[in-house]
């Protein structure tokens, strides 16, 4: 019997050893890379973020890596992975303080970088605003993921949809007051058409920016003549450039502007975001139907129109935007 035991104690001895002298596995590395927005829309020229990927208990530290990018025919490129040109504020902008080109170039500088970064520690993907140097469409990336436990690639971890977004908007209303600033409340809101007139890669001229209001046949009234003034204690969009001169015609207001995206900054009041505030003097403005406050009939000549609307243009060149009031005629 004593000499069973000692046999037992001699391969409990032996299997400790064997134990001791394998190699013990050092963390844990995923086989599945996850981003749950996915695919990632990109509007062009917006700086954009990705949410950050689902790593199903991977050890830390983790270090990222962009193994590969495919254009949406599944061809490798380097379009979003190489350096660019990309313009970047050294300062904020100040709506007040900056009131020439100059003072406002000395804010921005040109440096180089790539339109798509990964970030090493966190796997979050950016997209910075020379998105808008890459054609529109799909792209999709390869990851290759780091640890202790070793390395992983994951084949199309990333697909992104680069998304051209000419220009976002704010606010698009009407309210009315009469000759008391009594307010008569909120007509059916106007609808706005925006075009982008296409220039020759050669055209030097300034951008501009075109604004027309027009009645329910199409009539637009006349800023040359007084019938749309600012209304003087809100922004109007003079508030915004202070680069240039407003240029009235017998239909249109417009303005030159330096460089997108335009307005450069929100106004610093207590008003929203881009939205100006004109007004449709009442001499020049026949409303259909009735007061929304008080059910009166809306008198031709009686109500000031309050057109309020606002717009954000994200890439140079013309723009020719008209607002349509579809219950009101010019009189």
């Amino acid at each position: 019997m004593k000499k069973i035991n000692l046999i037992w104690i001699a391969l409990v001895f032996i299997a400790l050893f064997a134990v001791g002298c394998s190699k013990i596995q050092s963390g844990y590395i995923t086989d599945k890379l996850v981003y749950l927005r996915n695919p990632q829309i990109v509007s062009a020229g917006v700086l954009t973020t990705s949410i950050l990927p689902e790593l199903n208990g991977t050890s830390q530290p983790i270090h990222f890596f962009i193994a590969a990018a495919y254009d949406s025919l599944g061809i490798p490129t380097d379009m979003l992975t190489k350096n660019v040109d990309l313009v970047v504020w050294n300062e904020p902008y100040n709506l007040t303080a900056d009131t020439s080109i100059a003072l406002v170039n000395a804010k921005r500088k040109t440096i180089q970088m790539p339109i798509t970064q990964l970030n090493e520690r966190s796997g979050q993907f950016t997209f910075t605003p020379a998105s808008n140097l890459a054609p529109k469409g799909k792209y999709s990336f390869d990851v290759r993921m780091e640890n202790v436990a070793g390395s992983q690639v994951f084949k199309n971890a990333m697909t992104i949809d680069i998304q051209q977004v000419l220009y976002s908007t704010g606010r698009c209303d009407i309210n009315i007051m009469d000759i008391t600033n009594f307010g008569g409340g909120y007509i059916t809101a106007p609808s706005a058409t925006v075009n982008r007139i296409e220039r020759k890669p050669t055209d030097q001229s300034p951008n501009t920016i075109s604004f027309k209001i027009v009645d329910k046949y199409g009539k637009p009234w006349n800023p040359k003549a007084g019938e749309i003034v600012p209304r003087g204690d809100r922004p109007s969009f003079p508030s915004f450039d202070r680069f240039s001169k407003q240029v009235n015609t017998d239909s249109t207001m417009t303005w030159a502007y330096p460089f997108a995206p335009f307005p450069l900054g929100t106004d610093a009041s207590t008003y929203n975001a881009y939205d100006v505030f004109y007004r449709v003097l009442m001499a020049h403005v026949a409303i259909d139907g009735s007061v929304p406050a008080n059910g009166a009939p809306c008198l031709p000549g009686k109500w000031n129109m309050n057109v309020t609307f606002g717009f954000r243009f994200l890439y140079d060149g013309d723009w020719e935007v008209t607002i349509h009031i579809g219950n009101a005629k010019r009189i």
